[in-house]
C-alpha cells in the first residue's frame, strides 16, 4: 500500500487514524524532553505546494518536522530504508515516498509531482542522507528540480541539536536542547529545470540560508 492514492489523493487509514492524532502528543513529548523550539513557523503557508528542504543530522529529524508542522508532509526516504524489512509495514502506510541513492526513479519523481501538484508538503534533505549538522555532504539538486517544475516556493529549515540529542549509531535520544528554525520562503525563479547551472545556483542558495539559520539556531539572541 502506498501512502499516497494516487485518484483522490488520500492519506492512508493508518495515517488518519493513529499519525495524525498522535502528532499533538508527539509534540508535547519533544517538548518536555527536548526543551523543543520552533522558530519562524509563521513561514509555511497555510495552503498550496510547498518544497520544505532542511539539513539532515538524525533520523529524528522527520518526527520532529512532522510534530511541529500543522500540515503532512511527505517525505522523501531512502529505498533500503523504507523497504526495510522490520519496518516496511510502517513506512509503506505513513506519508513517504521512497527513492534511491543513486537518484529519483520515474515513479519517485512523479510521485513527488503528484504531491505537490495537489498542493501538498513535500520535505526533500538536500544531502541525500544524513550529514554532520554543519558539514553538508554533495548537495543533491532535487529540491531545485521540484521547484523549477511546479513553481512551488522553498521554505528552508535549519535543525539545530538533534544530532547531539540522538548521535548516529545510538538508539536512545538524550535530553538535549533542540531548536527548528524556519525560514522565509524563497520564490520558484522563473526558469528551466533542465538548465543544470540554475540547479545548481538555487540549490547552493537555499543551503546558504539552510547554513544562516543553523548560524542563528546555535546563537539566538535571548532578550
Amino acid at each position: 500500500m502506498h501512502p499516497i492514492d494516487d485518484t483522490t489523493f488520500t492519506l492512508t487509514d493508518f495515517t488518519r487514524r493513529y499519525y495524525l492524532p498522535a502528532r499533538p502528543y508527539g509534540y508535547a513529548l519533544f517538548r518536555l524532553y527536548f526543551r523543543l523550539e520552533a522558530i519562524g513557523i509563521e513561514h509555511i503557508p497555510a495552503s498550496g505546494a510547498v518544497v520544505l528542504v532542511p539539513n539532515h543530522s538524525s533520523f529524528m529529524d522527520p518526527p520532529l518536522l512532522s510534530a511541529v508542522v500543522p500540515r503532512v508532509i511527505y517525505f522523501l526516504m531512502l529505498h533500503h530504508h523504507y523497504y526495510h524489512p522490520r519496518f516496511h509495514w510502517l513506512f509503506s502506510r505513513l506519508p513517504c515516498i521512497p527513492v534511491k541513492r543513486s537518484g529519483a526513479s520515474l515513479s519517485a519523481m512523479k510521485a513527488c509531482l503528484d504531491t505537490l501538484e495537489h498542493q501538498q508538503i513535500l520535505c526533500v534533505f538536500p544531502e541525500g542522507g544524513i550529514s554532520e549538522e554543519h558539514k553538508a555532504k554533495g548537495l543533491r539538486q532535487g529540491a531545485a528540480m521540484m521547484a523549477l517544475k511546479t513553481g512551488a516556493p522553498i521554505v528552508p529549515v535549519a535543525l539545530h541539536g538533534v544530532s547531539t540529542a540522538l548521535p548516529l549509531g545510538k538508539i536512545f535520544p538524550r535530553p538535549r536542547r533542540i531548536t527548528i528554525k524556519f525560514g522565509e520562503p524563497i520564490p520558484a525563479p522563473d526558469g528551466d529545470a533542465r538548465d543544470k547551472d540554475q540547479l545548481q545556483r538555487l540549490t547552493e542558495d537555499v543551503m546558504a540560508h539552510i547554513h544562516d539559520l543553523l548560524h542563528d539556531a546555535k546563537n539566538p539572541v535571548r532578550t
